[in-house]
């Protein structure tokens, strides 16, 4: 508007939506300009009433509230009007514009017993007026009626957590005396979601959209809620951004768990349709592979075209029958069985600990018996007698039989050589027992001195 001009345009056709227009004013005057954006939005479609709870019962015959639900596409819902109605009748007894979506309605009088239900529709910024929503219907009642000992609709609410394929959904529903019938919807939109199935288990959500649910308690109080899932999906192939691998699939193509298609799998810097790991693993001074260039040896011939060993297969057949592109005959591999040996039972670094302390137990418990059988001997064992040898004569005498026994005979005084006879063996026999002590009491000192060491 210059000078009291108003200048205007007129824009046929406009999609509804969003619009900015840049609009330049020049002055003549002062040979300048200004510029502006004109920013609006054009709204066609009405607001929609999702859901009006008005409970089951009424414990007031003078006051009654209600909670309403609504949406619109574009802008925002300014206001609701109501009416309050009692079934059968077409007369409201109550009407009205409110800006709240917890109203309490008052200064009624309602008939103990009877039963009433509202008609609520939602205006937006635009003034499109939407279509009226009727609830459920209530019961008016005193409040020392019975039926008002439980009056709090449940509260429902959802959990949701994030999976590979998308976002699953819980519903929740509390209450103090329980809930009951849960159903649950989904759709694009929040106009389009509709409340039809029995929930049981979470629901998974695999496409940003919004999710609805209904629920009442056992005094048939109803609750409700509508709420837009955001699945993070950019490239669209059904696995969430967080466990994609491969976030830039293109559309229609299908993907493996972690979001990859093959040919994204497949990586060929060149474009030769040979696989850069495949051309490296066989890449050599006589065999040109390189996985940056088409035509590695520079013949004007694609490396997928080549036959560098010419067995008739080019080196796309070789990729594909997996064999060397660079000779002719392959080696095969060939395994030649070898007999069978004893199983053998190996020392393992397990077992070696439970062996040493076998054989470490085994000698403490040799050494702990010599001990004692030295002590044994040295202290507790009584002292040995040595008895002279008989003669045989002696030994061969029949001294049980007293018929045959024979009377000793005399014996003649010994000489004086057969005395010194006699003496030179008795000390011949006296050293040999002697060197035969001092033997034993060196292996006695031996094992008592290892002991006193241990």
């Amino acid at each position: 508007q210059t000078n009291d001009v108003v200048h205007t345009q007129q824009k046929d056709n406009l999609a509804e939506g969003a619009h900015s227009f840049r609009v330049r004013c020049t002055f003549t005057t002062l040979s300048s300009s200004r510029e502006g954006l004109i920013s609006f939005i054009i709204d066609k479609t009405p607001p929609v009433v999702i859901s009006v709870n008005d409970g089951n019962v009424s414990c007031s015959l003078s006051k009654v509230g209600f909670t309403v639900s609504a949406t619109d596409n574009q802008t925002s819902v300014e206001r609701f009007s109501f009416e309050l109605f009692k079934k059968g009748s077409a007369t409201a007894l109550a009407a009205g514009n409110i800006t709240s979506t917890k109203p309490k309605i008052d200064d009624l009088n309602l008939t103990d017993g009877g039963e009433y239900f509202f008609k609520v529709a939602a205006v937006d910024a635009a003034g499109n007026v939407g279509a009226a929503l009727s609830s459920n219907g209530f019961t008016a009642h005193k409040n020392t009626d019975a039926a008002c000992d439980d009056n709090d609709p449940p509260q429902l609410s959802i959990n949701q957590t994030l999976v590979r394929t998308g976002v699953s959904v819980a519903l929740l529903c509390r209450d103090e005396s329980g809930c009951r019938n849960l159903r649950y919807g989904t759709g694009s939109t929040r106009t389009s979601c509709s409340v039809s199935t029995s929930y049981a288990i979470p629901v998974v959500i695999t496409q940003t959209g919004f999710f609805c649910a209904q629920g009442e308690d056992s005094a048939r109080l109803n609750a409700s809620l509508i709420q837009e899932i955001t699945v993070a999906d950019r490239d669209r192939d059904g696995v969430t951004d967080r466990f994609d691998k491969c976030a830039d699939t293109s559309a229609g193509q299908s993907v493996d768990t972690d979001g990859c298609a093959t040919a994204q799998l497949f990586i060929d810097t060149d474009k030769d349709t040979l696989a850069d790991s495949w051309e490296l693993q066989y890449q050599s001074a006589d065999c040109a592979l390189d996985p940056r260039q088409r035509d590695s040896d520079a013949n004007s011939i694609d490396d997928t075209d080549e036959d560098y060993d010419n067995d008739g297969s080019t080196n796309l057949d070789e990729q594909l029958s997996r064999t060397h592109p660079c000779l002719a005959v392959q080696q095969p591999v060939i395994e030649t069985p070898t007999p069978a040996e004893p199983t053998v039972p190996l020392l393992t670094e397990e077992s070696s600990p439970i062996l040493a302390t076998f054989l470490l137990f085994f000698g403490l418990f040799f050494i702990i018996l010599g001990g004692g059988y030295i002590y044994y001997i040295r202290s507790l064992a009584p002292p040995r007698r040595f008895m002279m040898e008989q003669p045989a004569s002696r030994l061969n005498m029949p001294f049980n039989n007293p018929q045959t026994a024979v009377q000793p005979a005399q014996t003649k005084p010994e000489t004086a050589g057969l005395q010194q006879l006699r003496e030179v063996v008795k000390a011949q026999r006296r050293e040999r027992r002697l060197k035969e002590l001092q033997h034993k009491r060196k292996i006695f000192e031996a094992f008592g001195s290892f002991e006193g060491k241990k």
